[in-house]
């Protein structure tokens, strides 16, 4: 499993939240300054959407524009 990146907005440790009893689902946010993601599916997505930076979404448009 991959590692948290901290927060890219204030740099603080994010949490890792599930909601599995209910919906399977895992969302990923940070508790200093309230930046959330989307329930995700699995926490292996959740990880990676939460790592996903800006510069990398910019390189994938470039390689499939």
């Amino acid at each position: 499993m991959e590692k948290l990146k901290p927060c890219p907005f204030c740099g603080s440790r994010p949490f890792i939240e599930d909601d599995s009893c209910y919906n399977a689902s895992w969302h990923i946010f940070c508790p200093n300054c309230g930046c959330s993601q989307k329930w995700n599916q699995d926490i292996e997505t959740a990880i990676e959407n939460w790592n996903m930076r800006a510069e990398h979404k910019k390189a994938a448009q470039e390689c499939n524009p």
